[in-house]
């Protein structure tokens, strides 16, 4: 009988947070000027959620035509533990969640961008948008780490990082290419 009540406070509580935190998005997308007072203390009430708030941005970016404002708000979010919620949306079925996250991860530098290369084999994630990410971020990506993926992708995935691997590789990244050669 307890569990039942507390699943019940647990679902109040879920949906009270869910609404503080789309009313502050809904003050957010109508503002005209991002300095306004309300702004700003939907900002913060957003932010104050932490990565919570994540899935609930990514959400509305889906619902409007003009998704800055949240992308904004979500960049300040990313961080290498946060990925895992980003990936979420990357594995959305809607093209607006993705290339919102395209958009956040892309311009972030607060994460470490060889963390993507595990979504090459998530089965509902992108490649197209994790090659573009890659890419992006290319000149931060250890060519190592290229080298140990390529086993665990399918023959139609390969390519993606063949050609982020044709990028980056250098004549100072010889020796990394070397130390990975088979012995005579």
């Amino acid at each position: 009988m307890n569990d039942g009540a507390e699943t019940t406070v647990n679902c109040g509580a879920t949906f009270l947070f869910t609404a503080k935190i789309n009313r502050a998005i809904n003050i957010l997308l109508s503002a005209q000027e991002a300095n306004n007072p309300a702004v700003l203390q939907a900002v913060k009430t957003i932010q104050g959620y932490g990565r919570s708030a994540i899935p609930i941005l990514l959400e509305s970016c889906i619902e409007t035509r003009h998704p800055e404002p949240l992308i904004k708000l979500l960049k300040t979010f990313v961080q290498d533990k946060t990925l895992p919620l980003f990936g979420k949306g990357l594995a959305s079925k809607h093209s607006r969640a993705v290339a919102a996250v395209v958009v956040v991860l892309s311009q972030s530098k607060t994460y470490d961008p060889n963390l993507l290369l595990t979504w090459l084999s998530h089965p509902r994630i992108s490649k197209v948008a994790v090659g573009k990410l890659l890419n992006v971020h290319r000149g931060t990506i250890a060519p190592k780490a290229l080298f140990h993926c390529m086993d665990k992708l399918s023959p139609q995935e390969r390519p993606i990082l063949l050609r982020l691997l044709s990028r980056i590789a250098t004549v100072a990244d010889y020796s990394c290419v070397s130390s990975l050669a088979l012995p005579p």
